[in-house]
């Protein structure tokens, strides 16, 4: 079973799409915080993707600087990256290539697109 690690504040959305994508077949595991992400990679070292929010409360981390510790760390180099974000499309999609993220997708977003997207990434 292919796991996804999901990094969104957003408890709404997370239960919307690990819903969806568990139904798809899919092993969903999710953080709010850069630290709680960082927690599950250290307890659970495969991850097949992850979708990453960029504006996160609290802590002052935000999907950037996960990205950055992710892409530091040997098994994740190239592990497929989507980040999801309400900001300018433009500015985001600039600074999360800069940072190592394979794909942005701009919210809202469709579930379907969103899956569609992870198995192309992920060449499944």
């Amino acid at each position: 079973m292919r796991k996804i690690l999901i990094l969104e504040d957003s408890s709404t959305l997370v239960s919307i799409v690990k819903s969806y994508f568990e139904r798809e077949g899919y092993d969903v595991l999710s953080a709010e915080t850069v630290d709680g992400a960082m927690q599950i990679l250290e307890d659970l070292p495969e991850i097949d993707s992850f979708i990453v929010d960029i504006v996160l409360r609290g802590m002052g981390l935000t999907g950037y600087d996960f990205i950055k510790k992710i892409r530091g760390i040997e098994n994740y180099k190239s592990t497929p990256i989507i980040v999801t974000s309400s900001r300018s499309i433009s500015g985001v999609e600039i600074a999360s290539k800069k940072t190592g993220a394979d794909l942005v997708i701009p919210k809202p977003y469709e579930l379907d697109k969103l899956l569609e997207k992870v198995k192309e990434l992920a060449g499944s």
